[in-house]
């Protein structure tokens, strides 16, 4: 009996349909995980660590024509022996996006474009300057490609690279005259590779 509901449960979820999964009008329920990264070198002993967790809804407009958005949430940290400094930085925002994927089999490359806006907040603590906190906010366009894997009709996994234009507004620390901007606006451009999980769901 158990070897039997086993073997149903397997066929059930490696071998049902994969065609269905883009059709117009499911859902798409999923997260991606990416910019990890970990740096302990220097002759200052820098240490620093930052991550990006980001849930995603979505809709499918038309079949294999996907809209929705992200709430990207983002940590990092950063550490310096010499001088004594430690800083921390917290983001949050929305991130709407549109893919359109290519294929009929249960492995699909796709295309799109996202939109960023986050709010941040930076905490920062030296032995000069004791603790001090700037809050701002940045702004994204983010054009990328990946590939989507169906592992069945309502699983999915896809691994994407993105290609971001940045422009970032850290603000004003909170123990400096308020005529006195400490950070310059950062326009940056970099690649990142994303990791996510995705559930379906609908007809």
């Amino acid at each position: 009996m158990k070897a039997y509901l086993f073997t149903s449960l397997f066929l059930l979820t490696c071998c049902s349909p994969t065609w269905a999964q883009t059709d117009k009008g499911r859902w798409q329920i999923g997260s991606q995980i990416g910019n990890l990264r970990y740096q302990n070198e220097g002759q200052y002993a820098q240490k620093s660590f930052s991550g990006t967790i980001m849930p995603t809804v979505g809709h499918f407009v038309a079949t294999n024509l996907l809209i929705g958005t992200g709430i990207p949430v983002s940590y990092s940290t950063s550490y310096l022996k010499s001088p004594d400094f430690k800083s921390y930085q917290l983001s949050y925002g929305l991130s709407p996006f549109i893919n359109y994927y290519f294929g009929k089999g249960p492995l699909k490359p796709y295309l799109g474009a996202a939109y960023g806006y986050n709010r941040t907040v930076n905490y920062y603590r030296s032995f000069l300057n004791g603790e001090s906190k700037a809050t701002g906010y940045s702004t994204a366009i983010a054009p990328h490609a990946g590939v989507a894997y169906f592992i069945s009709r309502n699983i999915g996994l896809n691994t994407e690279l993105n290609y971001t234009i940045q422009h970032v507004e850290a603000g004003f620390l909170d123990n400096i005259p308020a005529n006195q901007q400490s950070f310059p606006a950062i326009d940056t451009k970099f690649f990142s590779l994303n990791f996510g999980f995705q559930l379906y769901f609908g007809r």
